[in-house]
């Protein structure tokens, strides 16, 4: 006869057994930095990145995990958020406090379906401090009315423009803008403000409302928008495919022209919305661009396309992009390509705010204003656009 052993024992068993496995998990990923980043050690590390829940930016994330219920997640209520905590600090090691989630910093807003909360300063779960001024930007307080002696760039982008994790101060958009005014003139020896209108998660055509109905009101002299990996992936159209299930008017007549086009349909889930809209995104990125360019041109303003890449290798990083060059160079837009930025880092981990995110870090943000100045600096008519002359 086979013998079992006592519930209390078989409890007791299964405890010991849990309690190993976990505490093996969390040696697991505490070490996984020090595994070497090639190989078999390269594919471990990413795997435990990825469970650990790397940021949308993951390239693994945008390829295989549509953004669909991104909306329903940043705003669900912080309580939850609050409640993870305690996992958190096991998991990372950092310290444990409570904190303030998504929900905090960002309230419903119709068509963009989310934006920052002004005047918010406190810390959130994942990358800490985290402050807006009272217009609701990720950046210090700039007056509306714009000086005759400012020549302004309203930069326009998601969280790797915004600085996801990084210090007002030493995001590039600021080491840029200190680089400007101390390098760089403006025409008639102007001084150059950037105003960062970025916001996480955002897709180019949420950057495009912001463009026309917020940052439009700071009377920028150069509209520069940046499109990541975020942007120009497979998940490109998860704003678009959130509006009519949510009841939310697309606004552009050229959006309700491309949504029409694609046969989305109110009741359409949004992975369905997102399958039929996918033959038109280079269709939408073109019109897009250009009907900036027309509203910019109205304010005699000029429009910069960036290419921004997070921190991953070139093989992660580069494949979205196809196609995408050439459809800026269609427009006539200014496009500055900055995918080439980690291009000779060795080992990628010293860029990123930490090994498993691909956001960089200071030093990143170093390299990407450095870039950006000298590209700009090798295109005549880029240089042009940017300072006014």
């Amino acid at each position: 006869m086979k013998e079992t052993l006592p519930p209390k024992r078989t409890f007791l068993a299964c405890a010991a057994a849990c309690a190993c496995i976990l505490s093996g998990l969390l040696l697991l990923q505490a070490r996984a930095q020090r595994l070497p980043n090639r190989g078999a050690g390269r594919f471990m590390r990413t795997v435990i990145a990825e469970a650990r829940g790397r940021h949308a930016l993951s390239s693994l994330a945008f390829r295989n995990v549509t953004m669909a219920g991104y909306y329903e997640n940043l705003l669900r209520e912080s309580e939850e958020s609050e409640g993870r905590s305690l996992i958190a600090w096991l998991w990372t090691g950092e310290k444990w406090s409570r904190t303030h989630g998504q929900a905090d910093i960002y309230i419903r807003q119709g068509f963009l379906l989310w934006e920052p909360r002004p005047g918010f300063a406190k810390v959130d779960l994942k990358e800490g401090p985290v402050f807006t001024n009272s217009h609701g930007m990720f950046a210090p307080e700039y007056p509306v009315e714009k000086s005759a002696a400012i020549r302004r760039i309203a930069l326009l982008g998601d969280s790797l423009a915004r600085g996801y994790g990084i210090a007002m101060d030493r995001r590039f958009d600021k080491l840029f803008e200190r680089r400007l005014n101390a390098e760089g003139r403006a025409g008639g020896g102007k001084r150059f403000e950037v105003l960062n209108f970025a916001v996480t998660a955002y897709r180019p055509t949420q950057m495009y409302d912001v463009a026309v109905r917020k940052a439009s009101l700071f009377q920028p002299d150069v509209y520069m928008i940046t499109l990541t990996e975020l942007g120009v992936s497979n998940n490109w159209s998860s704003h678009l495919a959130q509006l009519l299930p949510h009841g939310i008017d697309p606004r552009y007549d050229f959006l309700r022209q491309a949504l029409a086009a694609a046969g989305v349909h109110r009741n359409d889930e949004p992975l369905v919305a997102q399958t039929k809209l996918a033959r038109y995104q280079l269709p939408i990125l073109r019109s897009l661009l250009l009907h900036l360019k027309k509203f910019a041109d109205l304010s005699s303003a000029n429009v910069i396309v960036v290419f921004l890449s997070g921190v991953e290798p070139p093989e992660l990083s580069l494949p979205p992009f196809r196609g995408i060059r050439e459809l800026v160079t269609e427009t006539g837009v200014t496009m500055v390509d900055l995918l080439d930025t980690f291009s000779s880092t060795s080992d990628l981990d010293t860029m990123r705010v930490a090994w498993y995110d691909p956001h960089p870090n200071p030093d990143g943000h170093q390299l990407i204003a450095n870039n950006l100045y000298r590209k700009l600096r090798e295109q005549p008519a880029g240089w042009s656009a940017l300072v006014g002359r």
